[in-house]
This record gives C-alpha cells, structure tokens and sequence, in this order.
C-alpha cells in the first residue's frame, strides 16, 4: 500500500513540496493496481526536531479520527520498499520586500532496489536517480541543483547515531536538492482570485512569471 502525504490548503513553501510531492508519486507509479505494487510513504515537510543532542528529521502526522497529531520520525523503515520526505533548508532569501522568497528543498529518498528496480539485473540506482530527477523536471516548481548519494551526506544535517542501516545493496538512500521560488499568494483576496485557483500568471519578477500555486515559468 503506497501512501502520498499531502497538506490541507497548504501555503508558502508547503504549497511547492505538494505540489512536486504529487507528480514525483504519480509519475513513479508506486502505487496499487499495477502488476507489482510498491508499499511507499510519500511524506511531506518534515522538521529539524532536537533529539538526545542532535537533529533528526520528524513530520507531524493528524490521526484522522481523534484529529490529534504527533511527531513520527522518517529515517529509513524496514517494513516499506520506498520512503521519502522533504526538508527545507535553514536559509530563505528574499525578492522584491518579501513578495518571493528563494531557497533550497530537499527531496530524500530511501529504497529496496530489490523491489523498486527489480527489473534491473545490476544495482540499479542511478536508474532511480534518473527517474525521480525527470519527474521534478516535468514539473515547473524548482530547477534540480544536486542529487547527493552516501549515508554521511544524505543526513548531513541530522544526528546519524541513531542510523543502524548501510547504504549497500538492496538499501539506497539519496538526496535530490531543488532550488525553488515561492511566495505566499498574497494575490488570492485581492485579484477576484479563489483557493484552489492554480496556473493564473500572477507576476513576473527577474525573468519568469511567477504562478499562484508557486511554479514558474521561465522567460527565455
């Protein structure tokens, strides 16, 4: 059973991470109903929570019956094939007084080659690799920077104590870093525009139009 974690009415940054946390899960097509079905946990933006001295990565879960959440940490899990989370980076810039904002949004990714490329003869990660960057790259919500591979720099801002597992075949773990622009649809209330309205070309600021849902479009 494949589940993609996505955020009610999600603004800023979250609007970004659901929007290619989306089209990365449909495109990969780990889902039920195909031949051999993937059991893979999208999650959405986890957070940098302090533990026993250290960082780990942690995304705050709504039990959809007592609508009372908690912190569930996202490292690697042996019970699924396919796991990933996103992080954003500790540094946010700013265009135009605030109206955009630049940064950084990490995609990790933690799979069984055995079973997500079981079709492969050789270890077949750099096939992942590939996929998982063509799917952002369909998209219009950030420009791939970086796909980073070895446990050390996967989880280089966390605590990696704790981290039992190797990144030796059939576990891998990587890391696709997207530079995206956002901002907070500061238009929504005051341009006849409503929630959910997506692809309005909003503005255009330092050679794209920006679109109300945070995607962009490049102005060549």
């Amino acid at each position: 059973m494949s589940i993609l974690t996505l955020k009610d009415k999600p603004v800023g940054i979250d609007t970004v991470i659901n929007n290619i946390n989306n089209l990365v899960f449909n495109d990969l097509g780990w889902i039920d109903g195909v031949e051999f079905p993937v059991n893979y946990n999208a999650y959405h933006r986890a957070l940098k929570n302090p533990r026993n001295g250290g960082l780990i990565p942690e995304v705050y879960l709504l039990d959809d019956t007592t609508r009372r959440g908690e912190y569930s940490e996202v490292l690697y899990d042996d019970t699924l094939d396919a796991s990933s989370f996103f992080y954003v980076d500790n540094s946010i810039d700013t265009i135009d007084n605030g109206r955009l904002f630049d940064t950084t949004l990490s995609m990790v990714f933690q799979v069984n080659l055995d079973v997500v490329a079981d079709n492969i003869k050789h270890r077949g990660d750099a096939e992942i690799h590939r996929v998982v960057v063509n799917a952002i790259n369909k998209g219009i919500y950030g420009k791939v920077s970086s796909v980073v591979t070895g446990i050390d720099n996967v989880y280089s801002e966390f605590d990696q104590s704790q981290i039992e597992f190797t990144d030796m075949h059939p576990f891998h773990c990587f890391r696709v870093d997207i530079d995206v622009t956002y901002q907070f649809d500061c238009c929504v209330d005051g341009c006849g525009l409503r929630d959910g309205d997506l692809g309005f070309l909003q503005l255009a600021s330092d050679g794209f139009i920006l679109l109300v849902d945070g995607g962009k479009i490049l102005i060549k």
